[in-house]
């Protein structure tokens, strides 16, 4: 019983993880692509909307398990440190919108992050 729980736990993580993956490169590649086709600097934005829909799908799937929130929001770092490089090497022409973007994203990683916290710590008394 307990294997079958560590089990199902440990594929809810990782489904999380995937679905973090997947749609944030759909974002930012979709980004990529209006950046280059219409010529419109959106640098961060794509990423802050797909952070955004990961947000909303983990707890509408948090009834089923609190660990595919979890899953998707251990990697979610990766968005806002990927623009954060881009600022830091000005690797491509960027507008002010990445600032904002950077701050959003960093916002809501950390108060998913302090929640998680605070649940664990309640739990571990």
């Amino acid at each position: 019983m307990v294997k079958k729980r560590k089990e199902e736990i440990v594929k809810h993580f990782f489904l999380g993880i995937i679905l973090t993956v997947i749609i944030q490169s759909l974002f930012m590649l979709g980004g990529l692509f209006i950046e280059n086709k219409l010529g419109v600097l959106i640098t961060g934005i794509p990423s802050a909307l797909g952070l955004t829909l990961i947000l909303i799908l983990g707890l509408i799937l948090y009834k089923k398990s609190e660990y595919i929130l979890l899953g998707g929001f251990t990697i979610a770092f990766i968005s806002p440190l990927i623009l954060f490089l881009i600022i830091l090497f000005n690797a491509m022409k960027f507008s002010y919108l990445i600032y904002y973007s950077t701050a959003y994203l960093t916002a809501l990683i950390v108060v998913v992050w302090v929640y998680y916290i605070y649940k664990i710590w309640r739990n571990s008394f």
